[in-house]
């Protein structure tokens, strides 16, 4: 599992070439969005309850969303919005992408 501060990393180190990408981190049972890709998910796939905390050793507050894994195919069954929106799945350090 990634590290929050990693995940953190990734989100706020954007480029236009991934702007359009949603990152889901693995955490337990469920997966995560944070930052952009929390944005992107409850904007395009769902109205997902955004989440704000703030964390031990985060300076910020951290936004997030997130869904049990037995329901991914559900919450991305319907056409991403706009087409080219895609989801990295990132699991135990490896990743995935769904177009």
């Amino acid at each position: 599992m990634a590290q929050l501060i990693d995940i953190l990393k990734i989100e706020r180190e954007r480029t236009d070439d991934n702007r359009n990408v949603i990152n889901l981190f693995q955490e337990g049972s469920f997966y995560r969005a944070y930052e952009w890709s929390a944005w992107l998910c409850s904007r395009f796939i769902r109205d997902f309850k955004v989440t704000n905390k703030n964390l031990k050793n985060i300076e910020t507050p951290v936004c997030f969303v997130g869904f049990p894994i037995t329901r991914l195919h559900s919450c991305f069954a319907r056409p991403l919005t706009p087409s080219s929106v895609l989801c990295r799945i990132t699991k135990a350090g490896h990743s995935a992408q769904i177009l």
